[in-house]
């Protein structure tokens, strides 16, 4: 992986991220096709533009991964169901 990144790291990541993008519009979009989803409740998006250094955005992408380390550590109980959080980390507006 790392020396097809060095030998065309934009195509190659630009590739691996529409394979990311992909799989979750699709995946999102079964949800949306269940006539029992609870669209209010089971799924959301946002976006949030900030000003950060780079510093303060590690900071703040380490913390977010702590979260989700802990929510994937969850045992099966009642009332828990299975979501997926994608986080994406866009590049500075130039």
């Amino acid at each position: 992986m790392e020396s097809i990144l060095r030998s065309n790291p934009s195509e190659m990541f630009f590739s691996m991220f529409m394979q990311y993008v992909l799989s979750f519009v699709q995946q999102f979009r079964e949800f949306c096709d269940n006539p029992d989803a609870d669209l209010t409740h089971d799924a959301g998006f946002s976006m949030s533009p900030v000003l950060a250094t780079n510093e303060e955005i590690n900071g703040a992408m380490r913390e977010i991964a702590d979260i989700i380390r802990r929510l994937r550590e969850n045992e099966p109980a009642e009332g828990r169901k299975f979501h997926t959080i994608g986080l994406i980390l866009s590049p500075p507006h130039s």
